[in-house]
């Protein structure tokens, strides 16, 4: 996976690293300019073990739900991807017969003159990002081993030219040893391991192609790992497998009364199975000329399944985030919440450290400090435990849709070390904003321990910021409404729900009336039926959202 949201993992990697150095190199300060404050803060990770562990279960969520989702991802991608690799092989373009240059499928019945092959060596002629040219020939027949008495009746034949393998790195055995090319001669073929599975063959066996007696039966010299060019199909549309087999071009060209035809040219380009697509562009481009007006085009099928398999998994990872995004909210929560009762706990000995001269600023830090540690070691466990829970994801897909795509577990580090300086860094930010809240106080009331008696306090930048907000809730209702959408609508309507409190608070309203108030209309806008909220609003357009 090397894109989040159309952001290069690497580079969210750097700056995410870069992030949490900051974030520690402000805790590093403090342990050099002020360590009285900085032993303070860190004795309470060990003084409470049991605590601690709370504290960092309770800080781990945001770690963990973004540590799964980048997992899933990954192996979403690594898998539909490897087996596009593993099932094309050297394969990363197809010539074909097309009415247009950019031909739309792997899978053609069409066939066309041999010649071909002489324009698209000439076109390709000392070109430095081609490796190897083939011509071929596909049909596909009933196959019957005569040996096994076992038949199969559809395998895709393919007939390859022997002398030209080498440049596409051969025919592979199940060893990943490579077949001799010169076994591929008149009377001889070359199954793939599905055809081998589904034919119950063994090298020496002999199969008949066909119905036709005793000029078609042909003897098995190896057996050949299921790939494209040993004649093995995994379906663009249906997902279904379709065992193959291989034989001499010219064998198979009369078996078929083909003379000189051709169903396709495969070009494999430099720089390996994993890394050829990536001149795709520049390869088509150099043969958009020569084949223009001959009927045929090329088929970036390598390119294409790859582009392909990767929007699978930003389409699912994108999923799991947006969806995760509501228990990191939660968790950001919990840790307010977790601060806030850590402070409560500590009120009298926070009031007494203000009384002997100790400012709110080095109240905040030391929280930070201590907050710190805590993110650091949930940083470390959420991001252990998510990738485990990626792979447990994994296993589940692999029972669900293994049969349409291998699913394999695979451990991005750059996925982890993601999650981890994100969850890290999400965590210490709320834990400065939480530490600079509970660091004010009032400290005749904390040395006693009683509750704070805030007077009311009026201010008219709270009042302006209220309007403002019921003016966007506004906006946003209308937004919706003349749209016919519902985001904008249900998220203005709450903006202008909340805006209003504030309003009424300004007004002298009290507190647990305008709030009680609030929530309740909160819950029963997003809570109300469709079919009624219809009848109110009108029938509004919801996506994923």
């Amino acid at each position: 996976m090397n894109e989040i949201f159309g952001i290069p993992m690497v580079g969210l990697m750097v700056v995410l690293v870069a992030a949490l150095a900051v974030c520690l190199g402000y805790v590093g300060w403090i342990a050099l300019r002020q360590p009285i404050l900085f032993r303070l803060g860190i004795r309470n990770l060990p003084r409470r073990k049991a605590q601690t562990a709370l504290i960092v279960i309770g800080l781990m969520l945001s770690t963990l739900i973004i540590s799964a989702s980048l997992g899933t991802g990954a192996t979403l991608h690594y898998s539909i991807t490897s087996d596009v690799y593993r099932n094309l092989g050297a394969v990363d373009e197809l010539v074909v017969s097309s009415p247009t240059f950019d031909a739309p499928s792997l899978e053609t019945a069409s066939r066309f003159d041999g010649s071909a092959i002489e324009i698209v060596d000439a076109a390709l002629a000392g070109n430095s990002d081609v490796e190897g040219v083939m011509p071929y020939l596909e049909t596909r027949l009933p196959v019957r081993n005569e040996t096994a008495r076992q038949a199969e009746p559809d395998v895709v034949v393919m007939g390859l030219d022997p002398e030209r393998l080498a440049a596409f790195g051969g025919l592979k055995d199940a060893g990943g040893e490579v077949i001799d090319a010169g076994l591929l001669g008149d009377g001889s073929v070359v199954l793939s391991a599905a055809a081998a599975d589904s034919l119950d063959a063994a090298v020496g066996d002999v199969i008949r192609l066909g119905s036709i007696e005793g000029a078609n039966e042909l003897n098995v010299v190896a057996i050949a790992q299921d790939e494209f060019l040993s004649g093995f199909r995994r379906g663009r549309e249906d997902f279904l497998e379709h065992p193959g087999l291989v034989m001499n071009l010219t064998s198979l060209q009369a078996l078929t009364d083909s003379p000189n035809l051709l169903s396709g040219i495969a070009i494999s380009n430099a720089g390996g199975v994993r890394s050829g697509h990536k001149l795709t562009e520049d390869v088509t481009a150099a043969l958009a000329g020569p084949l223009a007006g001959t009927g045929l085009g090329v088929d970036r099928v390598k390119q294409v399944a790859v582009d392909d398999g990767e929007a699978i998994a930003e389409t699912f990872l994108t999923i799991f985030l947006v969806l995760g995004l509501f228990s990191v909210t939660s968790g950001l929560l919990l840790i307010v919440l977790i601060f806030s009762m850590l402070a409560a706990e500590r009120r009298s000995e926070m009031g007494i450290s203000r009384a002997i001269g100790t400012r709110s600023s080095q109240l905040t830090r030391q929280f930070i400090v201590e907050g710190a540690g805590y993110a650091l070691i949930a940083g470390l466990v959420g991001a252990l435990l998510g990738a485990g829970a990626a792979v447990g994801i994994a296993y589940a897909m692999k029972w669900l849709f293994g049969q349409y795509v291998p699913i394999e577990p695979y451990f991005d580090i750059r996925a982890v070390v993601v999650a981890y300086c994100l969850g890290v860094t999400i965590t210490f930010l709320t834990i400065v904003v939480s530490s600079k809240r509970i660091s004010r106080l009032n400290v005749v009331a904390a040395i006693r321990d009683i509750p704070e008696v805030a007077p009311a306090h009026r201010s008219w930048r709270s009042l302006v910021l209220a309007i403002l907000v019921v003016a966007a809730g506004i906006g946003g209702v209308v937004l919706g409404l003349s749209g016919d959408t519902a985001s904008p609508f249900f998220v203005g309507a709450s903006l202008a729900i909340g805006g209003a409190a504030l309003i009424a608070r300004f007004g002298s309203v009290p507190s647990r009336i305008v709030f009680s108030v609030s929530g309740a209309l909160l819950l029963i806008l997003w809570l109300i039926p469709e079919r009624v909220g219809a009848r109110i609003w009108g029938d509004l357009e919801q996506g994923v959202e």
